[in-house]
């Protein structure tokens, strides 16, 4: 909320339900809804996009209990950006700037994506596989046609700070074990 300059209740709100628990059930598509779902998807995010863990949810859903038609044209493009900056593929979040690599012309991969889909057109080059995320370090894109196929594993990590999370020289570190400092509000 102090990014935003005022109080944003329903984000705390939200903040409450870190995983698709009861709450968020009402809110997403059902397998029946999904399997009758005809509409093809192309989704273009951010590795820092705050919305990045419900876009590649959405995506496997669709991918799991879509129907044909929709899971035939369905790609995912995961950039080193944030969710502002996947609209034009800003190389730079922040401070944090990658190579030219990371930045493509995202309103013409839609339109050649419309194209391919709509028109019948050829296939657009970047999305040969239906998974494309780029490697910042490697300064370069990878594909896949799974997204379980583009790490090896997940690990669940808590964020702590001692002696809490006001103090500058502690900033904090990462963990297997919940921290035993109330959590970051």
């Amino acid at each position: 909320e102090h990014l935003f300059d005022h109080a944003l209740p329903w984000l705390r709100h939200f903040q409450e339900h870190p995983t698709h628990d009861t709450f968020w059930a009402p809110h997403l598509p059902s397998p029946d809804v999904l399997s009758r779902c005809r509409l093809p998807v192309l989704s273009i995010n951010g590795q820092a996009d705050l919305f990045i863990v419900s876009a590649l949810d959405y995506h496997r859903r669709l991918m799991r209990w879509g129907h044909d038609d929709a899971r035939r044209h369905a790609h995912i493009v995961i950039g080193p950006w944030s969710h502002a900056g996947s609209g034009d593929a800003n190389p730079q979040v922040g401070k944090l700037r990658f190579a030219e690599a990371a930045r493509i012309d995202t309103m013409s991969l839609k339109l050649a994506w419309y194209r391919w889909v709509m028109l019948g057109g050829p296939k657009p080059a970047l999305l040969q596989h239906r998974v494309q995320w780029y490697a910042a370090g490697e300064e370069a894109w990878h594909g896949c046609d799974r997204l379980e196929d583009v790490t090896a594993g997940t690990q669940v990590q808590q964020m702590s700070a001692s002696p809490g999370p006001n103090d500058v020289f502690h900033s904090g570190w990462l963990g297997a074990a919940a921290p035993e400092t109330p959590p970051y509000r």
